[in-house]
Order: structure tokens, then sequence, then C-alpha cells
């Protein structure tokens, strides 16, 4: 197998690592070392439908540890792009390897790379180096790679008309930031224990092999501007303060608040914070409305008991929390109750009722001028917690939902402004770029017409061979 070869072509030791998981839910994982051919194929033979196989970027000088400090050479520059929560299949991997073969990957911004790796749930893209034995060196370079990419995933989500860029977007890709020269990849042709799907080969060239310099000289994305500086870290103590004596903080749920709000009209808000009434109309009332929503929900699913009460103890202190005086309160509780596809018993409502207005009256009896209303006031969190509001029924409501979901919606609203104008933002964009690419390739062909070989001709236009190669077979 190649990838064994060109690893281990200038000796040292290769790290093939095998991870799986115990009956009780353990990780169990062992690094395997050896500087033979023969072993690390025997290896992938044995372990390839029962573990998770990877195989390590780096030589190793000796055969004891798979750690950075251990490294002999760095044997490959990597990208890994996956989709952690909604893996992609293999069909949709192609769609991307092309796409960026085409797009990232052209020879002028960044090489073509040596392999393209099918993991199982997204793609891995490796490029062999030569003589790279500067682990701090390397790591500049492994930055700028992932730098690069990063800022082309999210110009390919946002700003391009591709099957790809859907791809991209619907399964959330991303890439791993990650430069560990002891790190390790799939190995095509076994088991992704994880999702129980084959990885894969897509793409082989052993003729890209590259060195720190040629990326340098060669590719925009490692020029001097775009590699990183290595700073190192200040080593600084830290003070430990002696917690013994001291009582830990603990933040407590508010349980009650008094607003005095006699006498107010709602319309002109006087002598009270706007913000109050921002609360109202972008917070309480929404809850109320998801109330009901939850009721409709539950009475179509045929659910009748188990929240009933609980939803009405939410619901008089939120009606209290919007300014409605007690008839108001009292009205709109029974209302809701008669949502129910079996309500509950006028006396258990009025029960509550009281519970909540009986505790303003006695505020009352202090003779002050106004009525100091008592209410409470419930985190999101709590009430999805004490209705047991499920991810379906969170997916119908307004505000009653996680956090989670209120910034998906967030993003999906940003797309859509962003997704506008993009097909006029996308050409715009890329007209230069598409312009310089075609003029390159038809230079190419009239330099090829006038009998020059792949490699002047790559000289010639500023292209690596495989570029050449590529846009010639084409």
């Amino acid at each position: 197998m190649s990838l064994f070869s060109t690893l281990l072509a200038d000796g040292g030791y290769a790290s093939y690592s095998l991870g799986s998981l115990t009956k009780d839910g353990r990780k169990k994982w062992r690094d395997n070392l050896t500087d033979s051919l023969e072993q690390l194929n025997i290896y992938r033979a044995d372990n390839r439908m029962d573990c998770n196989n990877y195989l390590s970027v780096s030589t190793f000088k000796n055969g004891k540890t798979r750690s950075e400090w251990n490294v002999k050479e760095v044997k490959r520059l990597y990208v890994d792009m996956d989709a952690h929560e909604n893996p992609i299949n293999l069909d949709e991997a192609k769609l991307l390897r092309d796409y960026t073969l085409e797009n990232w990957f052209d020879g002028e911004e960044l090489p073509e790379p040596s392999y393209v790796i099918f993991s199982g749930r997204g793609l891995q893209f490796l490029f062999t180096m030569n003589g790279c034995t500067n682990v701090t060196g390397w790591k500049r370079y492994q930055s700028a790679l992932l730098n690069t990419c990063q800022k082309l995933l999210e110009e390919l989500k946002h700003h391009s008309l591709s099957e790809a860029s859907i791809v991209a977007d619907e399964h959330n890709v991303s890439i791993d930031m990650l430069k560990d020269a002891a790190r390790v990849h799939r190995v095509p042709d076994t088991t992704n224990q994880k999702v129980n799907v084959d990885a894969e080969l897509l793409y082989e060239n052993e003729s890209n092999e590259y060195t720190l310099n040629e990326l340098n000289t060669t590719f925009t994305a490692f020029s001097d501007d775009n590699l990183p500086t290595i700073e190192e870290k200040k080593k600084t103590k830290k003070k430990v303060k002696s917690d013994k004596g001291k009582k830990k903080k603990t933040k407590s749920e508010p349980t009650e608040r008094e607003v005095d709000i006699s006498g107010i009209d709602m319309n002109e808000k006087q002598g009270i914070d706007p913000h109050f009434f921002e609360i109202i109309e972008k917070t309480i009332k929404p809850r109320l409305s998801d109330l009901e929503t939850l009721i409709r929900l539950r009475n179509e699913a045929g659910t009748d008991s188990g929240y009933r009460n609980n939803l009405i103890a939410i619901a008089i202190p939120t009606l209290v929390s919007c300014g409605c005086k007690n008839d108001k309160v009292i009205e709109e509780a029974h209302r809701i109750n008669a949502l129910f596809n079996k309500p509950l018993k006028n006396a258990e409502v009025n029960d509550w009722l009281n519970s909540c207005l009986k505790k303003k009256e006695s505020i009352n009896a202090d003779g002050k001028k106004g009525v100091s209303r008592v209410y409470y006031r419930f985190y999101t969190n709590t009430i999805i917690d004490k209705l047991q509001i499920t991810k379906e029924e969170q997916e119908e409501m307004q505000v009653l939902c996680s956090e989670a979901l209120k910034k998906k919606r967030s993003r999906d609203k940003q797309k859509d402004i962003q997704n506008a104008n993009r097909r006029e933002v996308y050409k715009e964009k890329t007209a230069e770029k598409r312009k310089a690419k075609e003029e390159r390739n038809k230079r190419i062909h009239e330099l090829s017409a006038d009998g020059m070989s792949v490699r002047q001709i790559a000289k010639t236009v500023g292209a690596s061979v495989g570029t050449v190669s590529k846009v010639l077979n084409s």
C-alpha cells in the first residue's frame, strides 16, 4: 500500500493505531510502532473489520511511543474535513472531492493533495512532505493550510452555487484545526466503527511530494505573509487561593419578585421602565402563546394528563407578569384550562388563582397606595423541564425552546439574508480568478502545441506538474 511505503521511505517507525470500545463503554486504544512495511499490512489485514484503524502522519525515532518529542520526520500535511453530527455518504464525499480538487487545490493558492480519503463521515486530505524534520517549522505550514481551507469552506457554504455547497451546508461540515505532528488518520479499506462505514481512498497521486521551501515559494497560501509566527508561551505562576473556610456560592433561580403596577395605564406607560414592556412583548406574551400551542399539540397526540396542573401553575403567574388585572387573570386562566381535551375542575384552577392572588391582597393590607403584585418568573429551561417539552414540540414554539434551537434559527435567518444576492456576489468575487485560470489553461494548451514538455510548461506558467497534466488531459 503506497500510504505505507511513502511513510517509511526514509526509515523510522510508523504508528498503526487501533481503537475500539469495551462492553462498559470505555475507549480502548493501542499504538503499534513498527519499521516494517510487511507488519503494517498484517495489522491492517488482521484488524480492518473489528477496530478503528489509523496511521500516523509522521515517523518516529524509536518504537516506544507516538508523541511529538519522538518525531523523526513529519511526512504529511493534513486537512480533516468532518461532519461530526450528520455524516456525509460516499457519493457526497465524491462531490466534495471533485469540487475541492478543482477549486481549492488548483496549484496556485494550494498544492494538489497526494491522497484524499473518505473517512466514513468526512474527507481527509494528505500532502506528502520530503525531508521535513523540523516540527516547529511544520506547524507554521500546517496552520497556514488549515486557515486557508477554513476560509475556503466558509466561502463554499455561503457564496457557492454548487451541489458541494449544499452538502457542506446541510451536513455542517467543519475543519478540525489540529496541528499535532503525532496525529493519525483513517486507513482506507477499513471500517469506521463509529458509523459502521468503510473508509475509501478517493484520490491518489504519489508524484505530489513537497518540501517546505517549495511550498513557500510556489503557493500563495504559504507565502511569508500568510505563515504565522511562532511565539513562545510565557510561563506564569498561578496564585492558588485557599478555599478553606469559604462557602461556595450557588446560583439560585429567582422565585418571586415584587412589582407595583397598580393604576398604571399599560398603553400610556407612565412611570415605568420601557424595557419592562419590551420583555412583555418579546418574552412573556410569546410564552403564553407557546403554552397554548403545547396544549394543541398534546391534544392532537392524545396526551391528556401529567402536565395540566404544571401548565396552569405557570400560566397564571405569566398572566400577572403581563400586567393583567385580577378579573382578566381569572378569565384567561379558565379560558386556557378549557383548551385541554380534559380540563381541570374549576375548583382546581381557582386554587391556583387564590394561591397567586391572595399574596397580592396580603401586601395590600399595609396601607400603601397601590397594589404590590407578587409574581413568579421562570427560566425557559425550568418551564421546558417542568412540562417535559420534547425537541419535536420545541420546533413549534416561539420562545420555549433550547438555546441550541434558538441559535440554529438565528443562523438560518442570517443565511436567508446572506443568500438573497449570493449569485451576484459569487460571480463578482470569482470573475477575476476564473478569467486568470482560463487564460492560464489556454496558455498551457498553446505551449503544449508548440512541443514543450509538461515540466517546461509548468515552470513557464508557474503551476505544478500535476496541474499541467490535469489541464492537458481534460
